[in-house]
C-alpha cells in the first residue's frame, strides 16, 4: 500500500513532490495517475501496490503511475470528481463467492485500515469489473464510510482524491489459489500465523458490534449444511436423521438462495454460526463461516469421489489457525457418485463427449496437482453429486471419536514443505540431479514410518506433467530444458500427517 496527500488539507510527511493523486477512468477500466501541482505530498517511499490481497494474480498490481501537468488537465476536456477526505482504493476479487469476499476483501481491508492508523476513513473507492451491489452492505456495515464504486461516474472521467490509500495487505491472507504455482496454505511463520489470528478474532468481534449479533449463546447447536445446485448430498434427509442419533441439536441449513446483499439475512446467517459448534458440509465457500465459530469447535468437510482432500486445504488451514478440530470424509464409492450432467460451471459445458468420456475413464486415477481455475479434471470431480454412504460415515465418526456423542477429535500435522530444493548438472554428464531436504518439521514427530515424496515435473506451459515417487530425497533425470519441478512429502496410509507441495517450483537447471 502507499498513501497520496493533499498538503492543502494535511500536514506533509516524510518528502515533498508537486503531485496530486487522480483516476482517468475508461470504458475498461481506470488508469492511476499523478497530476503534476504545488499541493501534493506522499508518505512514505515511492511503491506501488496491489488494489487486491490474492496473491500472484496480476490483474491488481499497480506497475506504473503516468505523470501530467495540472495545467493540462483542460486540454483532456474530460468532467472531473473531486472526492474530500480520506480514501482507501481497492478491487474485490470475487464477491460473489462468500470466502473470497471474507479472505481476500473483508478482512485485509479491515487490518490495512487497522495498520495504517486511518481509523478516520471517509471513503473506500471500488475499482473492478464486479456489480456494484455484490456486498456492499456489509462493506458499509462494517466500516461506516461513504461507498464509490467507479461504475457509478461517467466513462472517460477523472476522479480527484484529497487523500488516498491504495491497495490491500496480505498479510491476513493464509491460502493462494494456484495462480502461479500449485494452490496451498501461504508459507508464514508462527508469527505472521499468529497475528492472522488476532486479525480473525478482531473481525468476528466488529461483525457481533456492528451487526448487533449475540456474543453469548446459551445453548450451542451443530449444522448439516447443503447445496442445491451441484455437489449436492442427494440423500440428505436420510444423512439428518442419522446425525440426529449423534449430534444433539443438529440444524439443515440451505446457503445457495442467500443473498450477500441482503443484509437481514447476512445476519441471520452469521448469528447460526456463531452459535454453531459443529460443521458438516461439503467442500465450499461457505466453509468460510466457520470462522465465526469458537476454537475447539468441529469443522467436518465432505468431499466427492475422487478428490485428494489434502491438495485442498483452505479450511484445513483456517482451522488450524482459528484452533478447531477438523477432518475430512471422501466418497470412496463410485456407486454413490452423480457425475454433473446439468447447471454445470461454463467450462464443463464446453467439454466435447470425447473429453467427458476420457474425464470419466481416469476418474479413479489420482489429479495431478494443477493450477486454477479451469482444470477440467479437478472441475468435472468436485461438481458430482454424492450419496452420503451412512455405515461408512457411522465408522468414520467411530474411528476418530472416543464416543459418537463427543466431538471429533483429529490431530491432523501439517508437514512444511521440502527444503533446499535445487538440481546439479554432473560435469560431462547427460543426467541431472534433483536434492532437496526432508520437510524441517518432521524429526519433531519421530516417525517410524518411511517418508516417500511425489516429483511433479511440468513444462513451462504446463500442459504436459508427470508425478515420480520416490523414497529417497534425490532422483536423477535426463538432462531437459524448460521443465519445473515440485516436491510433496507423503506418508502412505497417513491421514493424520499431510503434505503440500513447494509453493515455488524449482525452475530447469
Amino acid at each position: 500500500m502507499f498513501q497520496w496527500n493533499n498538503s492543502e488539507f494535511s500536514t506533509p510527511s516524510h518528502r515533498s513532490s508537486h503531485r496530486q493523486f487522480g483516476v482517468m477512468k475508461t470504458i475498461n477500466k481506470y488508469i492511476p495517475f499523478i497530476v503534476e501541482s504545488n499541493l501534493y505530498t506522499y508518505q512514505n517511499k515511492f511503491e506501488f501496490g496491489r488494489l487486491s490481497s490474492v496473491i500472484g494474480h496480476n490483474l491488481y498490481e499497480m506497475k506504473h503511475l503516468v505523470t501530467i501537468r495540472l495545467e493540462d488537465l483542460d486540454i483532456l476536456n474530460k468532467t472531473i470528481f473531486n472526492i474530500d477526505g480520506q480514501t482507501l482504493l481497492m478491487s474485490r476479487f470475487k464477491p460473489d463467492n462468500l470466502m473470497h469476499l471474507i479472505h481476500d476483501d473483508l478482512l485485509p481491508l479491515m487490518a490495512t485500515i487497522k495498520m495504517n492508523n486511518i481509523e478516520n476513513l471517509n471513503h473506500i473507492f471500488i475499482d473492478d469489473h464486479w456489480p456494484h451491489r455484490y456486498g456492499m452492505d456489509l462493506f458499509g456495515k462494517l466500516f461506516n464510510v461513504s461507498l464509490w464504486h467507479k461504475n457509478q461516474f461517467p466513462s472517460d472521467s477523472i476522479v480527484c482524491f484529497q487523500n488516498s490509500f491504495i491497495g490491500l495487505t496480505n498479510l491476513t491472507v493464509w491460502y493462494q489459489y494456484g495462480f502461479r504455482d500449485v494452490q496451498g496454505p501461504v508459507p508464514r511463520t508462527s508469527g505472521e500465523y499468529n497475528f492472522i489470528r488476532q486479525n480473525i478474532l478482531l473481525f468476528r468481534d466488529r461483525i457481533v458490534r456492528k451487526l448487533d449479533l449475540k456474543s453469548h449463546c446459551p445453548i450451542k447447536q451443530s449444522i448439516l449444511l447443503v447445496r442445491t445446485i451441484n455437489r449436492r448430498i442427494i440423500n440428505y434427509n436420510n444423512f439428518l436423521q442419522f446425525l440426529q442419533t449423534k449430534f444433539n441439536n443438529i440444524k439443515l441449513i440451505q446457503l445457495e438462495s442467500f443473498s450477500m446483499d441482503n443484509i437481514t439475512q447476512v445476519e441471520k446467517v452469521f448469528q447460526l454460526f456463531q452459535c454453531c459448534n459443529t460443521l458438516i458440509a461439503m467442500h465450499g465457500s461457505e466453509h468460510i463461516l466457520s470462522i465465526f465459530m469458537d476454537p475447539g469447535s468441529t469443522v467436518i468437510e465432505l468431499f466427492p469421489f475422487g478428490i485428494e482432500s489434502t491438495n485442498y486445504q483452505p479450511y484445513r488451514t483456517l482451522a488450524t489457525i482459528i484452533g478447531h478440530r477438523y477432518y475430512t470424509w471422501t466418497n470412496q464409492d463410485l456407486r454413490n457418485s452423480f457425475f454433473p450432467i446439468e447447471n454445470q460451471p461454463h467450462t464443463l459445458l464446453k467439454l466435447t463427449p470425447k473429453q467427458r468420456n476420457e474425464i470419466i475413464a481416469n476418474i479413479k486415477q489420482p489429479m495431478k496437482p494443477h493450477l486454477c481455475c479451469d482444470n477440467h479434471d479437478w472441475l468435472f470431480r468436485i461438481y458430482q453429486d454424492t450419496i452420503i454412504d451412512i455405515d461408512h460415515f457411522e465408522q468414520f465418526l467411530h474411528e476418530h471419536h472416543d464416543n459418537s456423542t463427543k466431538p471429533i477429535i483429529s490431530n491432523v500435522i501439517q508437514l512444511s514443505e521440502v527444503t533446499n530444493l535445487q538440481c546439479h548438472r554432473p560435469f560431462n554428464s547427460q543426467l541431472v540431479v534433483i536434492t532437496w531436504n526432508e520437510p524441517w518439521n518432521w524429526i519433531l514427530w519421530n516417525q517410524t514410518k518411511p517418508l516417500y515424496y511425489h516429483v511433479l515435473i511440468a513444462d513451462q506451459e504446463q500442459t504436459n506433467a508427470s508425478i515420480i515417487e520416490t523414497d529417497r530425497s534425490h532422483l536423477l533425470l535426463n538432462r531437459t530444458n524448460n521443465c519445473q519441478i515440485w516436491v510433496k512429502p507423503v506418508l502412505k496410509n497417513e491421514k493424520q500427517i499431510i503434505g503440500s507441495f513447494n509453493r515455488n517450483p524449482l525452475k530447469q537447471c
